[in-house]
């Protein structure tokens, strides 16, 4: 099973070297990261819509193959130097999740063959009670299950416990095939029932909730 590498970047305020950044690591992961054998791929970096969250700001998620490549990665690679030489140009801070994927979640081999696609994605960072995280999901899950045979344009896409939280954190990716069904589910929630119906339920399963909107670059997999 693949673990997740969930990256949220501070990138330099200067708008010329933030999309610098963007074109450099899109040419390393299109050609050297993303390619066939490799154990750490590129599932999708994001710029936040500055509407709806911090800005400027970059969130990136990655793909492990296995708990196995994590342990030889960090056994062999010094901490201190372990991030790409030079791009201190690029970015000054930021803040690192590891996710375990719940039932459902699709692989990037999975997005790749079946031609997946999230040209706009919905971002929850969800806290619960301490070890209350699978059941969360586990609810979510049967949700996402009947939001996708009601066929509106959302889709839950991914659903993560993130680890060293004592399973009280969640991360959440709603895809959404246009930006108006996005603003229908914020500007008359009552559009799409089966979204409501367990925005309700989570409701009382949530201790805090923060969502943010996500546009994927050019060059991610899911765009």
């Amino acid at each position: 099973m693949p673990v997740y590498y969930h990256e949220t970047i501070d990138p330099t305020s200067v708008r010329e070297k933030e999309i610098e950044y963007l074109d450099t690591l899109g040419e390393v992961v299109t050609k050297i990261v993303n390619t066939p054998g490799s154990d750490m791929r590129c599932v999708a970096n994001w710029v936040v819509v500055w509407a709806t969250g911090r800005w400027p700001q970059i969130v990136g998620q990655w793909e492990m193959s296995s708990w196995d490549w994590f342990t030889t990665h960090f056994a062999n690679f010094k901490l201190e130097v372990d991030h790409p030489k030079g791009y201190e140009e690029y970015r000054h801070g930021g803040f690192d999740r590891l996710l375990v994927p719940h039932e459902g979640t699709p692989t990037l081999d999975e997005v790749v063959r079946d031609g997946i696609r999230a040209p706009w994605m919905l971002q929850e960072t969800v806290q619960v009670a301490p070890r209350q995280s699978l059941a969360y999901l586990d609810a979510l899950t049967e949700a996402g299950d009947k939001l996708a045979a009601a066929e509106r344009g959302i889709r839950l896409h991914g659903a993560y416990n993130v680890m060293l939280r004592n399973d009280s954190e969640v991360i959440v990716h709603w895809a959404f095939d246009e930006l108006p069904t996005w603003v229908a589910t914020v500007e008359q929630p009552d559009s799409v029932p089966e979204l409501r119906a367990w925005r309700e339920r989570a409701a009382d399963l949530e201790r805090s909730h923060v969502g943010v909107l996500l546009r994927p670059t050019e060059w991610s997999p899911l765009r």
